[in-house]
């Protein structure tokens, strides 16, 4: 008697292996990608101008500090794929690497008296968890989860019970929020700074 044969079964949604990466190549990730960097950019940007706000640059050159950004940004989009590769192998070692950065930046500019100490250490705070926030984005839509608000028809008069957050979202929201918390709290340190200095100078009647 002959012995049955088990069926085999064809290749699963789910049977890329063990080791295989998700790729790159789903439409909500391809569009964070350059979203993602280009708020980066944008946060060092305005964060270094503010820093170094009292080096003026030469007369002769007026547009120095828009020639420093557009520089910093093809720099950045030159090392871009690279860069992504090694966040995607060594993910937590880049996290280490980057909250490090904003440590050294913020000392930098405190030292330099461009920002007070005060917003340093909100700085080093809210921009850590910008980049947590950020990190667990990048990973959930590297699994192939969607940013989705979804609301179910027929609850009690639209209550929180009709609402649906998928996990992608509440990670682009706060990273979003807490992004924009950075921002605001170093353009008002700088204003604050400025109208300090201002009142300094301004003649005792």
């Amino acid at each position: 008697m002959a012995a049955s044969e088990t069926p085999r079964k064809g290749p699963g949604k789910h049977d890329a292996g063990l080791g295989a990466d998700p790729p790159l190549q789903k439409p909500a990730l391809r569009l964070a990608i350059p979203v993602w960097s280009a708020v980066w950019v944008i946060l060092a940007g305005v964060s270094l101008a503010l820093a170094y706000r009292h080096l003026e640059p030469p007369p002769e050159i007026p547009l120095f500090q828009a020639i420093l950004v557009v520089a910093v940004i093809c720099l950045f989009a030159a090392v871009m794929p690279g860069l992504m590769l090694l966040v995607r192998q060594n993910r937590e070692i880049w996290s280490l690497v980057c909250v490090a950065l904003l440590v050294v930046g913020s000392s930098a500019g405190i030292h330099a008296g461009g920002i007070s100490w005060q917003a340093g250490i909100a700085a080093v705070v809210f921009g850590s968890l910008t980049l947590y926030f950020a990190r667990q984005l990048f990973g959930a839509l590297q699994q192939g989860e969607q940013a989705r608000f979804e609301r179910h028809w027929g609850g009690l008069g639209g209550a929180l019970q009709g609402w649906r957050v998928t996990r992608p979202a509440i990670y682009l929201t706060s990273t979003l929020i807490f992004g924009a918390l950075l921002g605001a709290i170093l353009l008002a340190d700088r204003v604050l700074q400025a109208r300090t200095a201002d009142a300094g100078k301004t003649p005792a009647a």
